[in-house]
């Protein structure tokens, strides 16, 4: 499905390209971003490499590197060129397809099945495509994308915030209440009735996590569920290859090899140095930082950055990669390259005509 989604990209890449106006606008994004093509370079080299020294590169490896380097060039700097000037009715239809996943997990969470599937293999309330983890950070998106949107983009938020209680999963809750309440004061006045809203924000919140804390959602007593144990181990396998890592789909033998059971270090960013180096994370790392600063500045929707900050808080804890195949990552690369478009000059000209402005004889000029 993630790749049919990725061909379409391209698809619609390949059909855009005579438009002057779409292909100029991305022309001056492959110049801006020359860390883009490093990265890419990058990613190439360290899985060659790898491959000679550790031989643990299959050709589909291969051709996932190839897709996520590819993601890149469609969803961080070509995708948000055709939506950007429509942003705001892009954003309630995707509102409308989380809900939708919200209302079938809640139906789950409610009867313990949805037309015949039953979520046996967790212990938890998930959507049919997605474990745990995963819908309830998918929903979490749902929620801050309606939150502040009046009429029945609320009710869209209630349904959300419920889908996201059934999936009992506890890093995205964490994450998305650190967001809020870090978000409160963003592009406000300090008013006392600001402060008041806070305040009573504050009391809802602190017993909203006693409540959740009552009924073991939080699961204190499971810890950091072995988290501990798998960073420790992906430290020391970064320690022996810091420079070019051991390629992409090492992960998992190489963390079972060392006597784990887990497939990854549950840390997007351990994986992703472990996989490529650090001299690639730093590159990778460095995109974000200035695309979320180009989005600040500019003004991006504040959905948009609150979404942003919420997927990187929670790759702490599940596999969400700039650039990476899967759908929290597609959405990670076209929020962030959404706020790489927020600049004065690409605003202007995707509101400009499509025709370039004529220019005036010397006679009509006088």
């Amino acid at each position: 499905m993630i790749m049919s989604v990725l061909l379409l990209g391209i698809i619609a890449l390949f059909f855009n390209s005579n438009n002057f106006k779409i292909s100029n606008i991305y022309g001056r994004n492959l110049k801006r971003n020359i860390e883009v093509h490093f990265l890419s370079i990058l990613l190439i080299f360290s899985t060659l490499i790898a491959s000679i020294k550790y031989g643990m590169i299959t050709f589909t490896g291969l051709i996932i590197v190839i897709s996520t380097i590819l993601s890149l060039y469609v969803f961080y700097l070509f995708i948000p060129i055709l939506i950007y000037s429509d942003l705001d009715n892009k954003t309630q239809k995707l509102i409308k397809f989380i809900t939708f996943f919200s209302l079938v997990s809640i139906v789950i969470g409610i009867q313990g099945s949805f037309l015949g599937y039953n979520p046996t293999h967790y212990k938890r309330i998930a959507s049919i495509f997605f474990d745990p983890n995963y819908f309830g950070t998918i929903a979490s998106i749902g929620f801050i994308l309606s939150i502040n949107r009046k009429g029945k983009y609320k009710i869209y938020a209630l349904l959300n915030m419920l889908a996201l209680y059934f999936s009992g999963s506890r890093a995205a809750m964490i994450a998305l209440i650190f967001v809020m309440i870090i978000f409160f004061f963003y592009n406000k006045k300090i008013r006392s009735k600001t402060i008041f809203k806070f305040l009573l924000l504050g009391i809802i919140t602190y017993f909203a996590i006693g409540f959740l804390a009552d009924i073991n959602f939080f699961r204190i007593y499971h810890g950091l569920s072995s988290r501990d144990y798998l960073w420790r181990l992906s430290f020391e396998l970064i320690l022996n290859e810091p420079i070019w890592g051991y390629g992409y789909g090492s992960v998992a033998d190489l963390i079972r090899s060392m006597g784990a059971q887990n497939a990854s270090s549950h840390n997007s960013y351990l994986d992703y140095i472990i996989m490529y180096g650090i001299p690639a994370f730093v590159i990778n790392v460095f995109i974000i930082l200035k695309a979320t600063f180009l989005g600040i500045k500019n003004k991006l929707p504040q959905e948009i950055t609150k979404s942003i900050l919420f997927l990187l808080i929670v790759a702490n804890s599940i596999s969400i990669n700039l650039g990476g195949l899967g759908v929290l990552s597609l959405l990670l690369t076209l929020f962030l390259g959404l706020s790489n478009m927020a600049s004065c000059g690409n605003m202007y000209e995707l509101n400009a005509k499509d025709d370039p402005p004529k220019t005036l004889e010397k006679s009509e000029e006088l």
